[in-house]
């Protein structure tokens, strides 16, 4: 199969190249993914399994077409394994979306009652500040302003 030209002078020695090199550059983005999902506490074995068993077809079946094995490439069943990881992989974004929008509720129920803990607050130190100024009251300034008209009337000289 080297060079061969095929339907519109596309070179299958250069396709399968293409093919070989996003291979590696998806080895690399699933290895970051990895280092990436493992650092942020998700770890799907599923996923992983799935991936594999997609990636190790895709191998195969490269070099079923690299050795020209029309057939084997034909019969291989990496169509299955694309889709079963497709469903896993989706699954486990429907998994993320559904734990995003459980934060996002109980996100939003933190914060109201954040709020309504500091209305309370806000409430209770209100009454305890008037409670505390009609003490002082009672117990400083009306016996201090009575004995001030007490100094007063004798110093009027009414006795």
């Amino acid at each position: 199969m080297d060079g061969q030209k095929g339907d519109a002078d596309i070179d299958v020695d250069d396709v399968l190249n293409l093919a070989s090199n996003s291979l590696k550059d998806a080895e690399n983005n699933w290895n970051s993914y990895l280092l990436q999902s493992k650092g942020a506490g998700n770890n799907s074995a599923e996923i992983q399994q799935k991936y594999e068993a997609f990636h190790s077809a895709l191998i195969e079946l490269l070099g079923y077409m690299k050795e020209g094995n029309i057939t084997a490439a034909n019969n291989q069943p990496t169509g299955k394994y694309q889709k079963e990881f497709s469903d896993e992989y989706d699954q486990y974004l429907a998994q993320i979306d559904s734990n995003f929008a459980n934060a996002m509720v109980d996100s939003h129920q933190s914060y109201h009652t954040a709020i309504w803990i500091t209305l309370s607050v806000l409430v209770v130190v209100l009454a305890i500040s008037v409670v505390v100024w009609k003490g002082i009251q009672n117990a400083l300034i009306v016996p201090l302003n009575k004995a001030i008209d007490c100094l007063r009337l004798i110093a009027s000289g009414k006795l």
